[in-house]
């Protein structure tokens, strides 16, 4: 009743102009307010967004992808409506590249930190932009954790297409080759049309002033069966000294057509060589030697894999960080729990923080499924699976499960290892206190730690005597090594292979324990390994059953069949040896240090001087990729 009332008076309103003003300009109002779309409506009645329409929509999707990075306190980004302080950098060292104003800086020494960088006049950042293309949303990365500044720019399609184009880049100048840069690009092209995107390369910065000279000269040339563009100049210094600069990059296409529905993806790879601080007048004749390096490097580098490149990067980037800010990632197989990450799934393919938030991580170790950390303050904390007592946290975890199956309750997290023990030969236990952990090392199911008392602690599965108490009982929990716990007769360094273990005595002596062979007798205690008394020895690597040594100047090796090439005795020699003997093959080589896999070695030469320069030349070179 009372609606009727109020449309029969509703004529008589709309009679007044005032009325009739007022329902005009909310019409009008209702209109525009449709017309803006939802992401402008919201930021109309005071809401954050990002940039409207497509291409806003498709900035916001890709920055979320990005949120749980800088939740973890790995990354932060940037938009235009979340601005950043920090400037998008990546660096290493030799050479740094300012993202923002797209200008390269470079150091004369290729060590990290060993000399100043300096500001060039070159832009080493290659430019992809759509043609007849309407203003973009972007938003930039930068990932500290993996050394790396990301970049998403999306491109608003034209008119009447709904989807909008991706433009995902990477940029690093990489970890471990302290004189290269990368750039990759991943373009994403949803709709039904074409799009064509225009290349601008690197290149100088003319300098500005009545001067307005390009310091940088440039010419194309063919390298490995494509064109690269070799730029050369000079960076002025203090005084009446320079440096010579040569970059040398892939060359993309001047333009590069991305299909419909398809995805396009490229990368540059570019080579900075420096010279040492010279007189002016002497940098011309410095280019020469930079331009023969910075091509042959880059040689190599087109050959090889992009993605081992990235990879190669990432490693050495995340060995920094466990080195210097006590951070440890973890990655592989996990069924067990063995990666700390709080789950059991059949595989990690890339790598994650472990779930850990204790003191900085100094050591890391890793058994058959089963993983181990040591903190700053020498805590020791364990993870995976707990069979035979490798966890050392005094049980196997057994319990039976359906069906009479026994299975095993993992640690799915970094647990801290508590209790240390010795044990008497009447079977006594009496806790050890004040153990401080320096170094651990995990066989298949065994550990040993070494501590700031030069202690040795075994635990694990004790068959074969591979943890040095004359028995072959498991151990629950850490059990001290009696041998090593007498003044003058502590151990340096401790090793372990797949059921064998290994110390080498403060006085230099090598002791081992185990068995290399299972069917020979197992070595129950510790003894000395006679064959090796009075060598110097540096370092110690196990594999399966074969072991290598570098000491003194030699590098030496023993195991029993079957051996794989592991010992290095050289084609039409014996493959194995039950006795330590030397490696000939590399006489005159001196070996800094050793490792072994399953059946295979690896070998750090020093090259310091010129004669032992010569002798690496000679070794025969293995190019895995020729073959």
């Amino acid at each position: 009743m009372w609606l009727q009332q109020a449309l029969k008076g509703l004529p008589g309103l709309l009679s007044s102009s005032w009325a009739r003003a007022a329902a005009g300009g909310c019409w009008v109002l209702l209109v525009f307010y449709w017309y803006l779309g939802p992401e402008q409506r919201w930021t109309l009645f005071g809401g954050r967004r990002h940039a409207g329409g497509a291409a806003g929509q498709c900035l916001l999707a890709e920055v979320r992808r990005w949120r749980s990075l800088v939740e973890r306190g790995e990354a932060v980004y940037r938009t235009p409506q979340e601005p950043l302080d920090t400037p998008l950098v990546t660096g290493n060292g030799h050479l740094l590249v300012d993202l923002d104003a797209n200008r390269l800086w470079v150091a004369s020494s290729s060590r990290p930190g060993s000399a100043p960088v300096h500001q060039t006049d070159f832009s080493p950042r290659a430019a992809l932009s759509a043609t007849a293309s309407g203003a973009e949303a972007r938003a930039s990365l930068l990932w500290f954790r993996k050394g790396a500044v990301l970049s998403v720019r999306c491109v608003p399609p034209p008119q009447g297409v709904r989807d909008c184009v991706t433009v995902r880049e990477e940029f690093l100048a990489h970890r471990s080759r302290p004189n290269v840069l990368l750039q990759r690009v991943h373009v994403h092209k949803p709709g039904d049309r074409p799009v064509a995107l225009d290349v601008s390369p690197g290149q100088p910065v003319p300098r500005r002033g009545w001067r307005r000279q390009r310091v940088f000269s440039s010419s194309v040339e063919t390298l490995e069966d494509g064109d690269v563009v070799l730029w050369q100049g000079r960076v002025p210094l203090d005084g009446s000294r320079g440096m010579g600069v040569v970059v040398v990059s892939k060359k993309l296409k001047p333009r590069v057509q991305v299909a419909a529905k398809s995805d396009y993806t490229d990368h540059v790879v570019s080579v900075v060589w420096t010279s040492e601080p010279v007189d002016s007048s002497r940098v011309e004749d410095v280019l020469g030697g930079l331009r023969d390096g910075a091509r042959k490097e880059l040689g190599e580098l087109l050959r090889a894999n992009v993605d081992d490149l990235v990879e190669d990067h990432q490693q050495a980037w995340m060995d920094l960080f466990i080195s210097e800010d006590g951070t440890a990632y973890s990655f592989g197989e996990n069924k067990l729990g063995q990666l700390g990450q709080g789950t059991q799934t059949d595989a990690v393919l890339s790598p994650a923080l472990i779930s850990y938030n204790g003191q900085p991580l100094v050591k890391v170790a890793c058994g058959a499924e089963f993983s181990m950390v040591v903190d700053c303050k020498g805590n020791l904390y364990s993870f995976g699976c707990p069979e035979y007592g490798q966890l050392g946290h005094n049980s196997d975890g057994k319990f039976i499960a359906r069906a009479q199956r026994i299975e095993f309750d993992c640690e799915l997290l970094p647990r801290r290892v508590a209790i240390f023990i010795e044990k008497s030969k009447d079977g006594q236990v009496t806790p050890v206190p004040n153990v401080v952990v320096r170094d651990v090392a995990c066989g298949a199911n065994h550990t040993l730690v070494l501590d700031s008392q030069k202690r040795v602690f075994s635990w694990g599965f004790g068959g074969y005597g591979r943890l040095g108490h004359t028995e072959q009982k498991d151990e629950m929990v850490p059990r001290l090594v009696k041998l090593f716990d007498f003044p003058g007769r502590g151990a340096a360094q401790i090793y372990t292979g797949y059921q064998c273990s290994f110390a080498l005595s403060e006085m230099g002596g090598l002791f081992f324990w185990g068995v290399t062979n299972t069917s020979r007798e197992s070595t129950m205690y510790p003894k000395a390994v006679q064959d090796l008394c009075g060598w110097k020895i540096r370092s110690v690597a196990c594999g399966k059953s074969s072991i290598i040594i570098a000491a003194d100047e030699s590098t030496i090796s023993w195991g029993p069949s079957p051996t794989f090439g592991e010992l290095g005795y050289g084609d039409n020699k014996p493959k194995s040896s039950t006795t330590a003997q030397e490696v000939k093959t590399l006489d005159g080589v001196y070996v800094e240090q050793v490792v072994m896999g399953y059946s295979h070695s690896l070998v750090i030469a020093r090259q310091d001087t010129q004669q032992e320069q010569d002798k690496l030349k000679k070794l025969p070179e293995y190019n895995p990729r020729t073959l």
